[in-house]
């Protein structure tokens, strides 16, 4: 009981302050500081037509992936009955594996960076799916498992280096 107790008037009080800290210092970030994934293909001379969007969907199902530097890994594997992907890797080192099932899915994303992760493993068959994610930065790891209705629209931007997200849906 007494370490209890030592841990709910010292520590706790702490870890509220820095996780405050770092919820403020991680809003501090500018818009600018975010480029696009339109930005990065045009900055390596693979822009496209200026009245054609990233990329133009159909009502079927779809992936586009654009690799930019060396020995970046992508897997796409999704089910349903509209699927549109989008993937953006400029560096190098980086990989994205995503295995989705759901009634429809719009999932975008950037890598920006060199050694940077993503893994989205979800299966949500009654969901609309809507998935925006940014990695702008080094070693980044970003993993989510699940999906339901609280992140069935989600964006996501992760900026710096080493960092680290993981996100669990489960109902």
């Amino acid at each position: 009981m007494m370490y209890l107790e030592i841990f709910l008037k010292k520590i706790i009080p702490y870890a509220f302050i820095l996780l405050g800290f770092v919820y403020i210092s991680a809003q501090d970030v500018g818009e600018e500081a975010v480029l696009s994934a339109k930005t990065i293909l045009e900055q390596n001379n693979l822009s496209i037509r200026a009245n054609q969007d990233i990329p133009v969907h159909s009502s079927t199902d779809s992936a586009y992936i654009y690799q930019i530097g060396a020995n970046n890994e992508s897997s796409i594997r999704v089910s349903g009955a509209d699927s549109n992907v989008n993937l953006l890797q400029n560096g190098n080192f980086n990989k994205a594996g995503i295995q989705l099932s759901s009634r429809s899915l719009d999932y975008n994303m950037v890598q920006n960076g060199d050694g940077n992760i993503l893994l989205d493993y979800g299966n949500g068959p009654h969901l609309n799916l809507q998935r925006t994610i940014f990695q702008n930065g080094d070693n980044q790891n970003v993993v989510i498992f699940g999906s339901n209705s609280l992140t069935k629209n989600m964006v996501l931007n992760v900026q710096g280096n080493s960092e680290m997200v993981t996100v669990r849906n489960f109902n």
